[in-house]
């Protein structure tokens, strides 16, 4: 399932794909499967980016982080830790869009007046 939800990701199937890596989040957390909990909230967090639900999409990669982290798989945490950066860095970006708008319109305004 986790090789599927990648590739309807590939094709931008998002919600397909969020769907599958439900169920394996379902499956892996009852049979307490931690690298592979951990790689589907990956998987997720990837997923969540792209539908631009920045929000979950964090949450997701702090999980992924954690169990990573706690399993001792130094590798999956560098990926997830990674993952976590370019969505701090995708929240930097917007708050940086959403001032430089405010002051466009600022101007804008501006130059109705004169």
């Amino acid at each position: 399932l986790l090789h599927r939800a990648r590739v309807k990701e590939s094709l931008g199937e998002y919600d397909q794909a969020l769907n599958d890596l439900d169920a394996i989040l379902e499956q892996a957390e009852l049979q307490q499967y931690t690298t592979l909990t951990a790689s589907a909230h990956m998987q997720k967090a990837r997923v969540l980016r792209l539908k631009g639900q920045t929000a979950e999409a964090v949450a997701c990669a702090e999980e992924a982080v954690r169990l990573h982290g706690e399993s001792k798989e130094k590798s999956g945490e560098a990926q997830a830790l990674l993952i976590l950066g370019e969505l701090y860095s995708d929240q930097a970006k917007l708050a940086e869009l959403l001032q430089a708008k405010a002051k466009l319109i600022k101007e804008l305004s501006q130059i109705g007046k004169t």
